[in-house]
């Protein structure tokens, strides 16, 4: 954030999009960045998790796999990062940081996503909504699978995006 800054120093708004796991990733970040004194104006998260606990039970119960082996299998896959590698896959929770974030956040999902469920952003929504401070909406698109919402209507996410940036704006001056 602060070398985009250093290169772009007239920017006066920064935005930054994330996309699935990105989405997850960027969200997370939001206030490790304030802490440092970076400053990331919105974030458009399009198509993100809420938990990769629960994104990882969602994908095992898949066509083709048996419903009751999703939480047990999910756990164990966990269990078995954190021991062979150190890596605790169980914090990797957005819902767990929205009490953090000061930041204005657009949810965008597709309704036909069939990688990472709507259910997850309008659970962020809905929690982001009651728990932080900062501004916040939902955008739901009709027909569109994993990170397809532009694609679907490209005119009406440019438009909500930057309606969302533009009304943001407007209440801070």
């Amino acid at each position: 954030v602060e070398r985009i800054y250093e290169i772009f120093p007239e920017t006066e708004k920064l935005v930054a999009i994330g996309e699935s796991l990105g989405a997850a990733v960027a969200f997370m970040a939001l206030p490790g960045i304030d802490k440092t004194g970076g400053k990331i104006d919105f974030l458009v998260w399009d198509c993100g998790f809420s938990s990769a606990f629960a994104e990882t039970v969602f994908l095992i119960k898949r066509p083709g796999f048996p419903a009751f082996f999703a939480y047990p299998g999910a756990f164990t896959a966990f269990l078995i990062k954190i021991i062979a590698e150190g890596v605790n896959l169980f914090a990797s929770s957005p819902l767990g940081t929205v009490k953090k974030v000061n930041t204005p956040v657009l949810f965008v999902h597709g309704k036909s996503d069939t990688v990472v469920p709507y259910s997850m952003s309008a659970k962020m929504y809905r929690r982001f909504k009651k728990n932080s401070r900062a501004e916040t909406d939902l955008y739901l698109v009709e027909g569109a699978g994993h990170l397809e919402s532009i694609l679907v209507d490209k005119m009406t996410w440019v438009e909500k995006v930057f309606n969302f940036i533009n009304e943001k704006t407007m209440k801070k001056l």
